[in-house]
């Protein structure tokens, strides 16, 4: 898709979110409890208060300062898999992708960004999530706003990135020492997790942003989720790929409340004999693909 045609559809989104404002918030009074009403109305709208500004202001120093303080450094990290590339070993296991080691400090400017950062904290909140697990740390931007609920959560987040994870250490420390930083791969940290009777009552998905690598921590995940835990999976529509995987999750009779964020979409885990599935995108429209294929 074009830029032109990438600009088109923002404004058309931007429209219709507008116009259908009073439909999608009479409809999420009659569908969710008050908790999830002011969640979804925050990712409806991306209004910010002055303390969510105020959060994004010291977190956000956080990112600045990473990047200027790595910017003449190289920094490993993970890419994810292209188009046709292995996926999987022969254990079943999901391969890392292709290392790169990123200059200039640009590896602190991907990841959660500052309204979306806001949302993460919110919906711990939300969900009183009291354990948080997540796969892909980064800098530990998301963790920092995830830590910054009110509800003062405990945070595991998964890197496989020696680097990246020695960097997240401070920056999650500059918010809280409520957190355990695995350096590891997704696969290996998760097993010994399993093993060792871990239950999380939120998980966050953020690495690996491909079809059947996300289906595949799904399933794992839900060996470690407390009943009516939620899983949120990132970028639903990075790629087709992606946006299939979503749409898989979906259908999964192992969730019984699906709600789509645009960019991110969660499901609980449970098995209520009602299933609701809501998407924002239907009042919105959907966004374009970052990339196409996988």
């Amino acid at each position: 898709m074009t830029l032109i045609a990438k600009f088109l559809n923002k404004s058309r989104m931007y429209i219709l979110k507008i116009l259908n404002q009073r439909n999608f918030h009479r409809n999420i009074k009659s569908l969710f409890s008050s908790n999830l009403i002011d969640l979804l109305d925050y990712s409806y709208m991306l209004k910010l208060s002055e303390s969510d500004a105020s959060l994004i202001s010291k977190i956000e120093d956080l990112r600045r300062r990473t990047r200027q303080e790595y910017k003449n450094d190289k920094v490993m990290t993970y890419s994810s898999p292209k188009t046709g590339e292995a996926l999987f070993a022969d254990d079943g296991t999901v391969q890392a992708g292709k290392v790169n080691y990123s200059t200039s400090g640009s590896f602190a400017r991907t990841g959660t960004g500052p309204k979306t950062g806001i949302q993460l904290k919110k919906l711990a909140e939300a969900f009183d999530a009291k354990n948080i697990i997540e796969l892909g740390t980064n800098t530990g931007i998301s963790g920092c706003y995830f830590l910054s609920a009110l509800n003062t959560p405990r945070l595991t987040t998964i890197e496989g990135s020696p680097q990246l994870a020695s960097i997240a250490r401070y920056n999650l420390s500059t918010i809280s020492n409520n957190f355990e930083v695995i350096t590891d791969m997704f696969d290996n940290a998760l097993d010994q997790l399993i093993v060792a009777g871990k239950k999380y009552d939120l998980a966050f998905i953020d690495g690996q942003h491909e079809e059947q690598a996300t289906l595949h921590y799904a399933e794992k995940l839900k060996k470690l989720m407390m009943p009516n835990g939620v899983i949120l999976f990132d970028d639903i529509f990075w790629s087709e790929g992606m946006n299939r995987a979503w749409e898989k999750i979906k259908d999964d009779p192992d969730f019984d409340m699906i709600i789509g964020f645009r960019s991110r979409g969660l499901a609980r885990f449970s098995q209520a004999s009602r299933k609701i599935v809501f998407e924002i995108t239907d009042y919105t429209g959907r966004p374009s693909y970052a990339r196409k294929g996988h």
